[in-house]
């Protein structure tokens, strides 16, 4: 399983601290809600990457999503709190919305 995050210009991995690494969802579900996330997530990855292919276990880091997309709740594994993803009747129902590559570069070219 891949334990790199594959949005463009993020290198963070399972050894960041602090940084949790989410699954794409719904991979071998053809049901049209799932269909249409899926492709929410694979679209928010092809906006930086535009040749990109997903794979089953591509993943993306928590700093891609908003504070607001996660349940903060008692779920630990060893010593760190695991935020989970809200999730509705069907499955995950929040989706990456940060670029975070896009950010320090205009920080950088702001500073210069």
């Amino acid at each position: 399983m891949p334990t790199r995050c594959v949005v463009y210009g993020c290198s963070n991995s399972t050894t960041s601290k602090g940084i949790f690494l989410y699954q794409i969802p719904f991979w071998g579900d053809n049901t049209p809600v799932a269909i249409k996330r899926r492709r929410v997530w694979i679209t928010f990855v092809n906006t930086k990457r535009a040749k990109w292919t997903p794979s089953r276990s591509s993943v993306i880091c928590s700093n891609h999503f908003s504070k607001d997309c996660f349940e903060y709740g008692s779920e630990t594994v060893g010593t760190y709190k695991v935020p989970k993803l809200k999730r509705d009747e069907y499955g995950v129902c929040v989706f990456p919305n940060i670029h975070r590559y896009t950010l320090r570069k205009i920080v950088i070219v702001l500073n210069a």
